[in-house]
């Protein structure tokens, strides 16, 4: 807690005035609504800025109190209790994988306090829509044969991105530790260059870490009907420079004012 929010709960305790419109502004400011303030408090001015402040409810004073206490502990069980667990990153992370001729998908676990598994296969294919994943056989046909891929599915662990959650980064060690490609097939958008950006960001080798671009993309993104907006334009400059790969996605973009979702990929597996 602050001081200076400290100072105040303990001026309420002794009965000494205070800045009321400051204190309440916190309150709020740390998630407690208005209704409850004048629920536990009844505020009596003194001045433009002293007020007598009373407390009607104990049980509220002491809520108040746990709420901003917890303000100061990153965990999501102190979050939820704000009534915002999604600001804080869960403590672990799942990442569906499948392999060549099994047919239910699987789950690494990951968290702080186990040890990294170690890739069942030597290269990964990292696949960012659902549908793609679940049809990671015919999607891999689809990666040989317009991304040049090479390798042989059975030196494959697909795994689905679910969205930009694979640059977790409990998840992050894993991925540097295949002894090959590490293959990823994005959507050709301002969301896929951002999931690749995040995971060069995480140290991933970018002569490793591929990102997959159909040989036919100009075809591809001249006949889109998926027009790129003027806002996702505009921010494809911060990705800019990042590697040649992602240089020419954008200028390809760019040029076309269009993009490619990879589910349109499933018309051609």
């Amino acid at each position: 807690m602050k001081p200076s929010l400290a100072k105040a709960f303990q001026k309420i305790e002794m009965k000494q005035s205070l800045n009321w419109r400051a204190f309440s502004g916190q309150l709020i400011k740390h998630g407690i609504i208005q209704e409850e303030i004048d629920q536990a408090f009844a505020a009596t001015r003194y001045s433009q800025n002293d007020y007598s402040v009373e407390v009607l409810s104990q049980d509220l004073l002491q809520k108040f109190i746990n709420i901003i206490n917890s303000y100061s502990v990153k965990s999501r069980s102190a979050a939820s209790y704000r009534g915002n667990s999604h600001a804080v990153n869960v403590d672990g992370a799942l990442l569906v994988a499948n392999v060549a001729n099994n047919d239910v998908p699987y789950n690494h676990l990951f968290s702080k306090d186990r040890d990294v598994d170690t890739p069942v296969k030597q290269h990964c294919l990292i696949i960012e829509n659902l549908e793609c994943f679940l049809a990671f056989n015919r999607t891999f046909e689809f990666a040989k044969n317009y991304c040049d891929v090479e390798v042989d599915i059975d030196d494959i662990e697909f795994l689905w991105a679910a969205g930009n959650s694979i640059s977790n980064t409990l998840i992050i060690p894993y991925l540097k530790k295949f002894q090959g490609k590490v293959m990823c097939l994005f959507d050709i958008d301002l969301g896929g260059l951002t999931i690749y950006s995040n995971l060069l960001k995480a140290s991933l080798e970018p002569s490793n870490t591929k990102y997959l671009i159909p040989s036919d993309i100009q075809k591809r993104l001249k006949n889109s009907n998926r027009k790129a907006t003027t806002k996702e334009l505009n921010a494809l400059s911060s990705i800019y420079g990042l590697s040649e790969t992602t240089n020419q996605i954008i200028t390809l973009i760019r040029h076309y004012n269009s993009t490619i979702e990879q589910e349109t990929y499933r018309y051609e597996l």
